[in-house]
C-alpha cells in the first residue's frame, strides 16, 4: 500500500514520478525507519493511528482504491454505502497489518501470541500425526507473521512460501522479519518443489498463501461466481506427496487482535485422473477461501485486480 500511495500521490499531484529504482529505495527506508518508530509506540495506540492513517489513504491512492472497490463488489454487493465502508476497512486493515508486522520485531514471540486466540488447535496435530507433513492453505487476509509468532510459541514447525518481490531490498526486509519467530521460507521461484517437498518430509507445516497465481502453473475455479485463475501449487503437491491439506486462517480484529481459525482437513479422494482431480482439489481450496473471504471481505489485502 504504500507503494502505491507514492506512486499514485507522486503521478496525480506533482506529475514527476520517482524511477522504480528509486521509489523502492525510498519504500524500503520508510519501511525500516517504521519498524524504528513502532519499537517506541504502545501498540493500542499504534493500532489506531494506523487504522486512521489506512482510511485517509483510501482516499488518497484513487486507483488502488478503485480497484478494491472493484474487487470487493463481487463479495459485498454494490450497494454503495456497504461497499464504501468495505473499501474503508480494507484500507484500515491493511495499514494495521504493516504496523503489526512492525511492532512485532521487538517483541518476543510469547507476547505476540497472547494478542490472540485459536480455534481448532488439535487439527494441527492430526494432521502432522500422520508423518508427511501439513500444507497449510490460506487466502490473503490478516497477518500470517503473528501464525508465525504462535508456532514459535507451541514449538510447531513451519516453513513458509513466499512471493519473491522484484525489490531484493524489500524482500530481503520482510524475510529478516520473518527469521525474528524462526520462520523459514522459501521463494515462489527458486526451484520451490523440492525445497517444499523436504519440508513436508521433517514432517512441516508447509504454509502457502494461493489465491493468486505468481506464475504459469494456474487452474481454472469458480470463485465469488466468476471464473478465474487460482495457482496449482497446494492441489498440485498435496496430490503428488499425499500430505494433508490443512485449510488454516489468521484473521486481524479491529483492536488489533487475532484470531487463528483451523479447518478440517480437505478431502484427497483421488478418482484416477490428475487432471480431474487437480481440479477438484482446487475448487475445493476455492470454496474453502470464499468461505473465509466472505466472513471478513474487508481483510482481503488484495490491492491488484483480481477478477480481470
Amino acid at each position: 500500500m504504500i507503494t502505491q500511495i507514492l506512486r499514485e500521490a507522486t503521478l496525480e499531484q506533482v506529475k514527476k514520478p520517482l524511477f522504480k529504482f528509486e521509489r523502492d529505495e525510498l519504500v524500503a527506508s520508510l519501511f525500516e525507519l517504521s519498524v524504528t518508530v513502532a519499537r517506541y509506540m504502545p501498540y493500542d495506540l499504534g493500532v489506531s493511528i494506523s487504522r486512521r492513517l489506512g482510511v485517509a489513504a483510501s482516499y488518497l491512492v484513487k486507483a488502488s482504491r478503485a480497484t478494491v472497490e472493484s474487487n470487493l463488489k463481487r463479495i459485498v454487493g454494490d450497494d454503495p454505502e456497504r461497499l464504501s465502508q468495505a473499501v474503508k476497512n480494507a484500507f484500515a486493515s491493511y495499514a494495521m497489518y504493516y504496523f503489526s508486522t512492525f511492532k512485532f520485531a521487538s517483541m518476543e514471540a510469547d507476547e505476540v501470541t497472547k494478542l490472540g486466540t485459536v480455534s481448532g488447535k488439535e487439527r494441527m496435530a492430526e494432521a502432522l500425526s500422520q508423518g508427511k507433513g501439513a500444507i497449510v492453505i490460506s487466502p490473503h487476509v490478516g497477518n500470517w507473521d503473528y501464525g508465525a509468532a504462535f508456532f514459535r510459541t507451541n514449538n510447531i514447525p513451519a516453513t513458509a512460501v513466499v512471493e519473491h518481490l522484484e525489490s531484493e531490498r524489500i524482500y530481503n526486509f520482510f524475510n529478516e522479519l520473518r527469521a525474528h519467530f524462526g520462520a523459514k521460507t522459501i521463494a515462489h521461484d527458486d526451484n520451490p518443489f523440492p525445497k517444499m517437498i523436504a519440508a513436508l518430509e521433517r514432517n512441516e507445516l508447509l504454509v502457502i498463501i494461493s489465491d493468486r497465481s505468481l506464475d504459469a502453473s494456474s487452474i481454472e475455479v469458480d470463485f465469488f461466481n466468476t471464473k478465474v485463475n487460482f495457482p496449482l501449487g497446494a492441489a498440485f503437491l498435496a496430490l503428488r506427496s499425499k500430505a494433508p491439506l490443512l485449510p488454516m486462517s489468521v484473521t486481524s480484529l479491529p483492536n488489533g487482535r487475532f484470531h487463528i481459525d483451523v479447518g478440517p482437513l480437505l478431502n484427497l479422494e483421488t478418482r484416477g485422473s490428475f487432471k480431474r482431480d487437480a481440479q477438484i482439489l482446487s475448487q475445493r481450496i476455492a470454496n474453502y477461501f470464499e468461505d473465509v473471504i466472505r466472513r471478513s471481505p474487508s481483510q482481503w489485502h488484495v490491492f491488484s485486480p483480481f477478477f480481470e
